[in-house]
């Protein structure tokens, strides 16, 4: 055969190969466990000028970068079942002090070792620790958490070739959001002075709020938020029986609106502070989002997660406090710029303990 003859069949093959359309879905095992290793860090630096009734004030930090790192590994329980196991959940945060040195506070997660189950009261989901009629566990330290983990939004809504882009919907943020969920640790009882200031270093306070995941959910989570941007079907390969679909991303999320709408407002305010009227004022955020998505097709379920990224946000806030009769009014500038990474690896571990399963299927309503 003519030798050009044979590089047209062959072209024409390859073409007709990557213009096929693939469904790349994830579909929740009805039987098998999986295992989620989610791990975090980012690096943040915030700027703050904060003025009380026209005098500025200087701020409580120290100013300069605050790096978060992260990691938390738990069993999802199969389609049909209402448990999570949380194996691994701690974190680390180091902050700058006023004297110039680097100190870092862990954090272990109440979570840790505890296997929950997710039950509906009336429109509430509770979590309850050990069994669905157990107890159920504290909201600060839930908070954040997922009642089902849906991750459908990372991948795209409809078929797409192979070097095809799609665009990438609102329901991407609310899937990592899912993923990047908190570690927060449990509140120490009757501390108080220099006892809790110890154990809170300690990481026996809540959650530090400067941890990545703690600022992804709240801003995650704002409805203002808005995405743009594309994914691109990248590859399709079989090996050892195992067919992957590599998704590219490139995404950016962004929003305006006041302060609180975004996510950037109250979260932060000391309590006991008086009787404080709402925050007012204006704030804007741009997430910049890369990355690459690894969907095993033969599993139907996402097999690793490997984003990179840029944050920053600008906001003016004013608020109103009353105290001992008097009333102050304080206004804040703040601008927060930094990057972050998110890895993940989802492993499918085998069917549930029976004794799991037997507890989990009686109670699905």
């Amino acid at each position: 055969m003519n030798p050009n003859v044979t590089c047209l069949i062959v072209g024409l093959f390859a073409t007709s190969v990557a213009a096929q359309k693939v469904r790349v879905k994830i579909v929740p095992s009805a039987s098998d466990v999986l295992k989620y290793t989610v791990n975090s860090k980012s690096e943040m630096k915030t700027d703050t000028k904060r003025t009380i009734d026209g005098e500025e004030r200087p701020g409580r930090g120290a100013g300069g970068a605050v790096k978060s790192e992260q990691t938390l590994v738990f069993q999802e329980g199969p389609d049909g079942s209402n448990w999570r196991k949380y194996i691994t959940a701690a974190a680390s945060v180091t902050k700058p002090t006023r004297q110039g040195e680097d100190e870092t506070s862990k954090i272990v997660g109440a979570i840790v070792g505890k296997t929950i189950f997710i039950v509906k009261d009336g429109k509430k989901t509770v979590f309850k620790a050990g069994s669905a009629t157990g107890e159920a566990l504290p909201r600060a330290i839930m908070q954040g958490i997922p009642g089902k983990l849906t991750l459908a939004g990372l991948l795209p809504a409809k078929m797409v070739e192979v070097q095809g882009k799609y665009e990438l919907k609102k329901g991407f943020a609310q899937g990592l959001r899912k993923l990047l969920q908190p570690v927060r640790a449990a509140r120490p009882a009757n501390v108080q002075g220099e006892n809790r200031d110890q154990g809170r270093r300690r990481g026996q306070g809540r959650g530090n709020p400067n941890t990545w995941n703690g600022v992804a959910i709240r801003l995650l989570g704002s409805k203002k938020l808005t995405t743009k941007g594309a994914g691109q079907l990248v590859s399709v390969t079989e090996k050892d029986g195992t067919t992957l679909a590599v998704l590219e991303i490139d995404a950016v999320l962004s929003g305006a609106g006041t302060p609180t709408e975004l996510g950037m407002g109250r979260q932060n305010r000391r309590r006991g502070g008086g009787g404080d009227k709402e925050d007012t004022g204006k704030a804007s955020i741009s997430i910049k989002i890369t990355g690459q998505i690894v969907v095993n097709q033969t599993q139907q379920r996402i097999q690793s997660v490997s984003l990179k990224g840029k944050l920053q946000s600008n906001s003016e806030s004013s608020r109103t406090t009353e105290r001992s009769g008097e009333e102050r009014k304080i206004d804040t500038v703040q601008s927060i710029q930094g990057t972050f990474a998110v890895d993940a690896a989802v492993e499918n571990i085998g069917p549930a303990p029976k004794e799991i399963k037997k507890e989990s299927t009686a109670t699905i309503k």
